[in-house]
């Protein structure tokens, strides 16, 4: 019985969920925007639009997620995969979202801590955020990046209707599991685990500046352009 509860309270869990750290690979690259011919570059970015990507400079793959749901994985594994079949660098992943599904949310962040190719999110645009289960994937990133007039956090686990979990086990293994997961993956990516904790103690929320001060991203850019412009010749593993 205790286990079929579980297991039932978990689906219904969507502002913020415990999560599962992946493993990571280690092999450093080195992000450059790549440069190509004008018509190759064009025709490229013709089929990727069809399949709901935008190729930026030839060398990367843009792909959107909004609120965590169902499909949002099945998303970002396409997104993988057209990289990998047209050879782009890598993937930068628009993100704007107030938290998502458990299994959804888990997938994703496996995926991308998994990731043979560097993966960078970006926060954006201006008014945009990473809340929640949004926050667990900006951190997975190899580079994270937010733009100005964006916020993160507030990552403290509710339940689907926004009311608190009930005290007990129950949530007591959720609020710990969630801790750990965060600070394994703030160790993973070198970022501020005490910062990223307090997204999930305290559902502390900040800004895109006060991330970059903290130590939580990486960059601060005004479009995924911009962020490509910011980070080239950048080492990352």
């Amino acid at each position: 019985m205790i286990k079929m509860f579980v297991r039932r309270y978990a689906i219904l869990c969507f502002v913020l969920l415990p999560l599962v750290v992946g493993m990571s690979y280690s092999s450093p690259w080195v992000l450059a925007q790549a440069q190509s011919d004008q018509s190759e570059q064009s025709e490229q970015s013709t089929d990727s639009e069809d399949a709901g990507y935008q190729s930026l400079n030839r060398g990367w793959l843009q792909v959107d997620i909004g609120i965590i749901g169902a499909s949002s994985s099945d998303i970002l594994e396409g997104a993988m995969q057209e990289v990998r079949d047209q050879g782009y660098q890598g993937l930068i992943v628009k993100l704007d979202t107030p938290g998502g599904a458990l299994e959804s949310t888990r997938s994703m962040v496996k995926t991308m801590l998994a990731s043979p190719f560097p993966i960078l999110v970006w926060v954006g645009s201006s008014g945009a955020r990473a809340g929640s289960a949004g926050a667990f994937i900006t951190l997975a990133a190899h580079v994270a990046s937010m733009a100005p007039g964006t916020n993160i956090g507030a990552a403290h686990p509710v339940q689907s209707s926004g009311q608190d979990i009930e005290k007990g086990d129950l949530k007591e293994k959720i609020e710990n599991d969630t801790i750990a997961f965060m600070e394994s993956i703030a160790d993973l990516r070198g970022r501020n685990k005490e910062m990223a904790v307090s997204f999930v103690v305290n559902s502390v929320s900040i800004t895109a500046e006060q991330a970059l001060e903290n130590n939580v991203i990486d960059v601060l850019a005004d479009s995924p352009t911009d962020l490509l412009g910011k980070i080239d010749g950048r080492n990352v593993s």
